[in-house]
């Protein structure tokens, strides 16, 4: 559906974003040149209104992936065809340098420090693929940038504590509990006796063992009262 104020695709435009659509998809090698084809010429007009939109509609990325992705394919281009020619030595280096997160590493590198980045990367490589981390220190030793301090582990925050005191039993409630223990206590005293009592008819002999009882338990009511 073509949007209001914009020009219609001419049938060159439809097939250029037909193929540059297709590299996209496949993954080739000019993936990142095509999303900048695809942005640069305006060939999303007849789909969304910006670039951002259609990018995410299409392919799935946020705007802030794809201005990378793009950045990426701007670095690819810099990095240039004729390593072959200038420094052979270097070649199999460049040519493994394809993703976004390697050619991220780079974009910031002005060019004419752009050959001693990647051939400090290709040394600490020794022979191996180079990665994202190895660009980024080789990156950071040519251009003498200090490299980013690890974040600090978050220090879990001191639990709340009360803003104030807990409210103050009133007296008169302390009174009528306290007078209510003492009503316990005589009870208790009460029915301790009667058992005593009781106690010495049946089993004389143990009578004293039942008095060291009866005095552990009044000794905690007298607490609790």
């Amino acid at each position: 559906m073509s949007h209001a104020l914009s020009k219609p695709l001419s049938e060159y435009e439809k097939v250029r974003k037909q193929i540059l659509e297709e590299k996209a998809d496949g993954a080739t090698k000019d993936f990142y040149k095509s999303l900048r084809s695809l942005r640069d010429e305006r060939l999303y007009r007849e789909e969304a209104a910006t670039f951002e939109e259609y990018a995410q509609k299409r392919f799935g990325y946020s705007g802030r992936h794809v201005n990378r992705l793009i950045e990426a394919a701007h670095t690819k281009d810099r990095l240039g065809p004729n390593w072959s020619q200038t420094r052979p030595s270097l070649t199999s280096t460049v040519e493994a340098i394809t993703s976004e997160g390697q050619l991220r590493e780079l974009a910031t590198v002005p060019d004419d420090k752009l050959e001693a980045v990647i051939e400090v990367a290709a040394k600490k490589s020794s022979g191996k693929k180079v990665s994202a981390q190895l660009l980024r220190e080789s990156r950071q030793e040519v251009l003498g940038e200090e490299p980013k301090a690890a974040p600090k582990p978050k220090t879990p925050a001191p639990p709340e504590l009360p803003t104030k005191a807990p409210e103050a039993v009133p007296y008169d409630e302390l009174k009528e509990h306290q007078k209510h223990a003492r009503k316990c206590m005589a009870s208790l005293e009460a029915a301790i006796r009667e058992a005593d009592a009781v106690n010495r008819l049946i089993h004389p002999t143990s009578h004293e063992r039942f008095l060291k009882g009866y005095r552990v338990m009044w000794e905690i009511a007298r607490g609790w009262a």
